[in-house]
């Protein structure tokens, strides 16, 4: 049995754990109320992430920003340090990260191409760091120099009624080929809830990034009512609704 992490709560993967009867999606157990919902959960193989819907970088940052401020409410993970990398030897481009960053915790030389320097930030760099981003990738650089970064999204979803299931994020990956996302996300309803249909589709419909059918699973109370497990939805399920 593999497990995992949904929502801060320990999730069990069981193929053989079968649907529950009606009526029996919800539990009661030392005061909490453990209620069957909805979850999104690449699995460790792509771990690199999803691409993002359109090829131009700018702009799928931009559809990011727009999707987020209307679908989620949240803030930038504050909790984990953010390692930027600059590989290259641009004297433009290390020089903007100095007067910016001051100088990098890490010098790594080597030949010109492969040479590496980075920093440890934490999210108030967030804004500059995108920025900086943006203007490196914007200029030809014949040694290849680049930045690589990842933050963190941590939320709630607009649109939702308010419920104790937290856990939704959102990891966003620069770096020289473009935008990557890590999604981990939980949904406060069940799969078949024709009310939060119309929502889901519309969240769908603005995701930066090409939701994998496939990766929706079931979180469903256990017997005990103490934990979650998973099952899997059937195919077409998306477009059976």
């Amino acid at each position: 049995m593999a497990s995992g992490n949904c929502g801060g709560r320990v999730v069990n993967a069981d193929e053989n754990y079968h649907v529950l009867r009606p009526g029996l999606n919800i539990h009661r157990e030392e005061g909490r109320l453990l209620v069957e919902h909805l979850i999104y959960h690449p699995p460790k193989s792509v771990a690199f992430g999803h691409r993002p819907r359109v090829r131009d970088i700018g702009k799928s940052w931009q559809m990011t920003q727009a999707y987020l401020q209307k679908h989620a409410s949240g803030k930038y993970r504050s909790t984990e340090p953010i390692r930027l990398a600059c590989f290259g030897s641009d004297w433009a481009t290390l020089d903007l990260l100095e007067r910016k960053f001051g100088k990098p915790a890490n010098f790594h030389p080597a030949a010109a191409f492969a040479q590496l320097q980075d920093w440890t930030l934490d999210s108030t760099a967030i804004s500059d760091l995108v920025d900086i981003y943006f203007a490196v990738l914007g200029l030809s650089r014949d040694d290849g120099t680049h930045l690589d970064f990842s933050i963190c999204f941590d939320f709630k979803w607009n649109g939702c009624e308010e419920s104790a299931l937290e856990g939704s994020y959102l990891g966003i990956t620069f770096d020289q080929l473009g935008i990557f996302f890590q999604p981990s996300l939980t949904f406060p309803f069940s799969w078949d809830s024709l009310p939060r249909r119309r929502w889901l589709n519309s969240m769908l419909r603005d995701s930066p990034f090409r939701f994998r059918e496939q990766y929706f699973q079931r979180a469903i109370p256990t017997k005990a009512g103490k934990r979650y497990r998973t099952l899997k939805l059937q195919k077409g399920w998306l477009s059976e609704l």
